[in-house]
């Protein structure tokens, strides 16, 4: 277990072993923290059910101002101390040795975000969430994991319920404060589905897509799939940026320690350097690297901007439709085979750029 971005990038955390121990993954980590992201610089962190102490470092990490740690268990408490000073982040931490209700009855703080990580099956979010009315700033934001078949109501006094996300048996539950925010068509939706005034869309007849796929795209540089995955060096995990031409198959890829807007444009224009031809479109996913035409707030994006300086298209695939994106996926799963099964000491990222930048050329040329 490590933490998966930031200043602390890489650096290793310790956790406690047994069965009753439940440390949350690298999967649902990345999730919580690309869905709050903007909110966390100079924010303050309550870790509620610190555990090993990862959800509030990671927070840290990434940009937090400081952040409290809370468990009742001292052997979780010893950890966390020694996480802490491992991240060098004992100047912005505390950490209390206590009940989690206690600590809220008799705690006057106030917190930008909160994470909630009880153990599961004993009831302990139904007392804790509504005792966090007077602890949480407005527009603040509670991160809730708990067990896949815990159902929790809409709203706690001033916090609603504002998205979920299931991962395997996790379900994870975003609460944030009422005043100031836009609520989405999915909140409408349940709640005219409580007072029976929902009326579900008939199921449209799909027509055959008439658009320019892949096989009709000749011309080089009339469309380019960008997309992102993870890439490991031994236990060293980077993101790889990999961009592919269509109609010539010619394909780009660097290394990157986190997938940021910043690192979006640093890599097109590496691209733009790197193919012999002028790029015309290019598609991507949804995610927060490449657009924030999926969150609430109205910020343009950095890709935007720089695409309308260079006059260049862009498309979207569709959420959860990664097949849209297929040319690149495949490369992928090339890259995989071909380049990163025999990759198994860990390098510096210069060196794995090095390496990957002889595979670039081997593969186009």
């Amino acid at each position: 277990m490590r933490i998966i971005a930031g200043t602390a990038r890489g650096r290793k955390l310790k956790t406690l072993e047994g069965n009753d121990v439940r440390p949350t993954t690298d999967k649902v980590k990345e999730a919580i923290f690309s869905s709050i992201q903007f909110y966390l610089p100079g924010a303050t962190v309550l870790d509620l059910f610190g555990g090993s102490g990862q959800l509030g470092l990671e927070a840290l990490s990434r940009g937090a101002e400081k952040a409290v740690f809370v468990d009742k268990s001292k052997a979780s408490v010893n950890i966390i101390t020694e996480n802490i000073a491992s991240a060098e982040f004992t100047d912005r931490s505390r950490v209390v040795y206590m009940d989690s209700i206690d600590f809220l009855k008799t705690d006057r703080g106030m917190y930008d975000i909160v994470f909630l990580d009880p153990p599961y099956n004993m009831g302990i979010l139904e007392k804790v969430l509504p005792l966090l009315e007077s602890h949480v700033n407005e527009g603040g934001r509670v991160i809730c994991e708990h067990e896949q078949k815990l159902e929790l109501p809409a709203n706690f006094g001033p916090l609603v319920l504002k998205k979920k996300y299931k991962y395997g048996k996790t379900k994870i539950k975003k609460f944030l404060e009422k005043e100031n925010i836009k609520i989405g068509t999915t909140a409408i939706e349940t709640i005219l589905k409580e007072y029976n005034l929902y009326q579900k869309k008939k199921r449209k007849i799909r027509k055959k897509h008439k658009g320019k796929h892949a096989i009709y795209i000749k011309e080089a540089g009339e469309k380019v799939q960008i997309d992102v995955k993870y890439a490991f060096f031994g236990e060293i995990r980077y993101y790889q940026f990999t961009a592919v031409d269509i109609a010539t198959k010619i394909s780009f890829r660097y290394l990157y320690s986190e997938k940021t807007p910043e690192n979006t444009i640093n890599f097109l224009e590496r691209m733009l350097e790197y193919f012999p031809f002028r790029v015309h479109c290019i598609q991507t996913d949804n995610g927060t690297e490449f657009t924030y035409r999926k969150l609430l707030f109205e910020k343009e994006h950095p890709l935007d901007i720089f695409c309308k300086k260079k006059h260049i298209k862009r498309v979207y695939s569709p959420v959860s439709s990664p097949w849209y994106n297929g040319v690149v996926e495949s490369t992928h799963h090339c890259d995989q085979q071909e380049f990163y099964d025999f990759c198994n000491s860990e390098l510096t990222l210069e060196k794995a750029n090095q390496k990957l930048r002889k595979y670039n050329n081997f593969w186009n040329y």
